[in-house]
């Protein structure tokens, strides 16, 4: 038994890995419809190498693939596995066992694998077909086949009998063989036109072999002053262009150091701010806790002015109720004396003499009577006056406290509107510090369009004059009547494939394409290549090989005309791209079949097996040159699309920015004048307070003096009263004395009248003396409130000594940080004006650096292009990028460009003549 294994993954319905083990004897697969076993006869086939979908059940390669359930996602990748086992050698190959893969992708590839070794499928094919199993020998019969065979005609059994007994391999040999004899004959028949083609033109190629030695000598000569020319102008631009290098680097070193300093500036700016705001935030409380303890000190002081102020009137009443005592303890006193010269003058006395005396008295209490009277009229006066000046103060206190709450609503609102102002100045200052930023960003994101502009432009006429120096003479015959073009500009490339294109068509590139073999004769003098298209006969070539690293017939994978087609596959119909040299050297000892191979690098291997190196680097210059050029025609439009874009959005800044500056010194203009508003209302309203103050104080006063009026009134009246009650009592006396006088005599009724008086004497001595006691005991009360009121004096003073001192210590935190404040400002103001001078050096150190990166560029563009037109005219260059001084591969020998500071005199015009001359000639 051959077969062993056959392993399964992603194969149509086989998502999973399965395997099948064919043990010895005879293996049946049963099981109901629809569950794969016909997929498993469809593996067998598509491993062996199988290419009919049609067999296989299937439309397409991705058909192959299991396509997904509802439970499992569909796969990227079917795998087959048929394992052999050849340990009898069956297989010609030195394995005991043979395991074949096939793989298929959705993208359309498929893998070989022979004991996990990629392979081509051809060569599957042919070991399945040495052991007997080719695809086509009906290893696997489907339903049906079996009658298919048996209703074949005998031809086709025959096909059969040869695929069964191992034949058909060696046909295949044989058909290769024919193919390749047909070939070669072809191949003859070609060399013998082209001898027969040649034969007429020997006396014209004998001619031009002079001229091609007279070329050579010519060639020669402009070779050794070009190396002279070009050793002068490679060492002049080198060293202009690393002059223009060391200047890049001073820019380059002065932006970083302005681009450091203005950090450390932008840094210093920041810690000012964080510093400003810091000692704003700590004045703010300081002025805060300022004025609240200066409208606790008002306040206590008013308070201790009131206080001191009682306190002085009741001293002063303290001193009147002392003159007060003294006058009645004088009055007593008097009364007492005589109370006591009636004591001892009552058994004296006459009755005349205590007339006499009662009279006096009485007109003395008289006069006291009516001096009381008069102080207690001019007392009410005056009380009616401060009473009336009282009301007067209170209503102006009313009309000032109302001014003064307008006044403080007033500033509260002007505060506010000060406030809104500020936040509004605030924001218009960032939002014109962020339009500045952009404005900056803006201007040099210009200048830098403007360099990379003017740097495209530059080197868009570096390559223009770099494409002029490649123009080739046959550039004079494209536009002659019949010639269509070289053929190098009829066909298009892909990139890749440039260099193999290159080295496949050779000089043949540069040959002309002609309508007709007319045209060609015409133009046979000078053009050794000519194309005449209803001449060129195209060759049918063989079914190129597959396998990996061969990318297909180069004329499939150039682009041209339809009309060119035949030209194409005449001159590429043989040729193979492959990746690289190891490539086609492997698939031309299989089966080279007449065919040539070209790597992606250029490097050409015939059908003889002889290999050709690199083709020359020259049109694919001139080829990347058109590119680059036409890259930067394009590049271009959007250049200049982006510079008007960026002048649009620099105009529309710099409108935006006079506009925010506009709306900042109309709102800095609102803001001084609201600031005006604010100062003056706020001096109305101090003086408005002080005035409320002054007559809260003129109020304070009048009342205390309406006190003080009120118990001198009461005062008075009491001593009225009692004087006019002396008075009466005396006068009583005296009517009783006068009336005894006249109807008593004798001095018994004397005597009753003195006794009289005596008691009357008495009971006023009494009087006096209660009035003294209640006057010493007002002075008691007043004395008590007066020592009150002196504690409390003396703790309103300490109060507000230490407010006062509260008040210095914060004025001492204020005045050092409002200074430091201003220093700040200024320091910033300083700071901001440098950081504007650094921007503004910044921005003109950014625009030279990049005149001197652009100048850089220049030279280097410049030197490139020299480089190009040394690699013109004096062949391939062995050079790093960009040297002081070239060396150049001059027929294998490697010879560098000589130092030259001085050039003779005519050289350049030598090299013309020499040019010119060469020119004529021709190549």
């Amino acid at each position: 038994m051959y077969l062993k294994h056959l392993e399964l993954q992603g194969f149509k319905s086989f998502a999973k890995r399965t395997i099948f083990d064919f043990n010895a004897g005879i293996t049946a697969i049963v099981g109901p419809n629809g569950v794969g076993k016909s997929n498993i006869a469809d593996a067998i086939r598509w491993v062996m190498g199988e290419q009919s979908y049609k067999s296989l059940r299937a439309r397409q390669g991705e058909d192959l693939i299991f396509a997904g359930s509802q439970g499992r996602a569909r796969l990227g990748m079917a795998e087959a596995v048929l394992t052999f086992d050849n340990t009898s050698g069956w297989l010609p190959i030195e394995y005991s066992e043979v395991a074949i893969a096939r793989r298929a992708y959705r993208s359309g590839e498929n893998e070989y694998l022979l004991n996990g070794n990629r392979v081509r499928r051809r060569e599957i094919v042919e070991l399945l077909v040495k052991g007997g199993l080719s695809s086509n020998a009906y290893t696997v019969i489907n339903q049906g086949l079996t009658d298919a065979a048996l209703a074949m005609r005998p031809q086709e059994r025959r096909t059969l009998f040869e695929e069964a007994a191992g034949i058909t391999i060696y046909q295949s040999k044989r058909d290769s063989a024919l193919r390749k004899l047909e070939a070669t004959e072809e191949n003859l028949r070609r060399v013998n036109d082209i001898i027969a083609e040649i034969t007429p033109h020997l006396e014209s190629l004998r001619r031009q072999a002079e001229r091609a030695a007279e070329y050579d000598v010519a060639s020669q000569e402009l070779e050794e002053n070009l190396k002279v020319w070009y050793g002068y102008q490679w060492q002049r631009q080198s060293a202009a262009f690393q002059e223009a290098k060391r200047v890049e680097k001073e820019k380059r070193e002065a932006l970083a150091g302005l681009q450091d300093r203005l950090r450390g500036l932008t840094q210093e700016l920041k810690v000012f701010d964080s510093r400003q705001e810091e000692l704003a935030q700590s004045l703010a409380l300081w002025r805060k806790e300022r004025d609240t303890l200066r409208q606790e000190q008002e306040g206590l002081l008013r308070g201790l002015a009131v206080s001191q102020e009682r306190l002085r009137l009741l001293k002063r009443q303290e001193e009147e109720i002392d003159v007060e005592l003294a006058s009645l303890t004088r009055r007593s006193e008097n009364q007492r004396l005589s109370v006591q010269e009636l004591d001892l003058d009552s058994s004296g006395l006459s009755l005349q003499d205590r007339l006499s005396r009662a009279q006096e008295l009485a007109f003395q209490l008289a006069t006291r009577s009516a001096e009381l009277r008069s102080q207690l009229s001019q007392i009410r006066e005056r009380e009616r006056d401060l009473l009336k000046e009282r009301d007067e103060e209170r209503e102006a206190l009313t009309a000032l406290r109302l001014q003064v709450s307008h006044l403080e609503g007033i500033v509260a609102e002007v505060e506010r509107e000060k406030r809104a102002l500020e936040v509004e100045r605030g924001a218009l200052a960032q939002e014109r510090e962020r339009q500045k930023a952009a404005l900056e960003a803006s201007l040099l994101r210009q200048n830098r369009l403007q360099a990379q502009e003017e740097e495209v432009e530059a080197r868009y006429q570096v390559l223009g004059k770099m494409r002029r120096g490649f123009a080739r003479p046959e550039a004079k015959a494209v536009s002659q009547e019949g010639v269509l073009g070289t053929l190098a500009s009829l066909i298009e490339v892909p990139p890749p494939l440039e260099a193999a294109l290159r080295a496949a068509l050779g000089p043949l590139r540069e040959g002309l394409v002609v309508q007709s073999w007319k045209d060609a004769e015409r133009l046979m003098e000078g053009r050794p290549i000519l194309f005449p298209l209803d001449s060129i006969k195209a060759p049918q070539s063989p079914p190129p090989p597959r396998g990996p690293g061969i990318l297909g017939l180069a004329s499939d994978q150039v682009k041209s005309a339809p009309r060119f087609r035949h030209l194409l596959q005449a001159l590429l119909g043989y040729t193979l791209i492959v990746e690289d040299l190891a490539t086609a050297k492997r698939v031309h000892r299989e089966d080279a079949a007449g065919f040539q191979f070209v790597t992606l690098e250029g490097e050409l291997l015939t059908s003889q097996g002889a290999l050709i190196a690199g083709a020359p680097q020259f049109e694919g210059l001139e080829r990347a040159l058109e590119r680059e050029m036409t890259s930067l025609e394009e590049e271009k439009p959007h250049i200049q699309e982006e510079l008007r874009g960026a002048k649009e959005r620099h105009d529309r800044l710099l409108s935006e920015m006079r506009t925010l500056e506009k709306r900042e010194q109309k709102v800095g203009e609102r803001l001084r004048a609201k600031e005006g508003d604010l100062s003056e209302h706020k001096t109305r309203l101090g003086r408005l307070l002080q005035e409320v103050e002054w007559r809260q104080t003129i109020e304070t006063k009048a009342g205390e003096e309406l006190e003080q009026i009120r118990a001198s009134i009461a005062d008075l009246s009491l001593q009225v009263g009692e004087s006019e009650a002396q008075e009466k009592d005396t006068l009583a006396a005296l009517a009783r004395l006068q009336e005894r006088m006249a109807t008593w005599g004798g001095e018994g009724e004397e005597s009753m009248a003195h006794l009289a008086l005596l008691k009357e004497r008495k009971e006023n001595l009494e009087q006096l003396e209660a009035q003294i006691e209640a006057k010493e005991a007002r002075k008691r009360d007043f004395s008590q409130e007066i020592e009150t009121l002196t504690e409390e004096v003396k703790a309103l003073e300490a109060q507000a000594k230490e407010l006062s001192t509260r008040l210095t210590t914060l004025q001492g935190l204020i005045e050092p940080a409002e200074e430091e404040l201003t220093s700040l400002e200024r320091k910033q103001r300083r700071q901001e004006r440098e950081e504007a001078h650094l921007r503004d050096g910044l921005h003109r150190c950014e625009v030279e650096h990049s005149q001197a990166i652009s100048e850089v560029e220049r030279w280097k563009d410049r030197l490139a292009a020299l480089q190009g037109q040394i690699e013109t005219d004096l062949e391939d260059l062995l050079v790093a990028p960009l040297p002081k001084q070239l060396t150049l591969d001059m027929d294998a020998r490697l010879v560098s460009l000589p130092p030259i500071s001085q050039i003779p005199q005519g050289l350049e015009k030598k090299i013309k003549r020499l040019k010119r001359r060469l020119r004529k000639i021709g190549p």
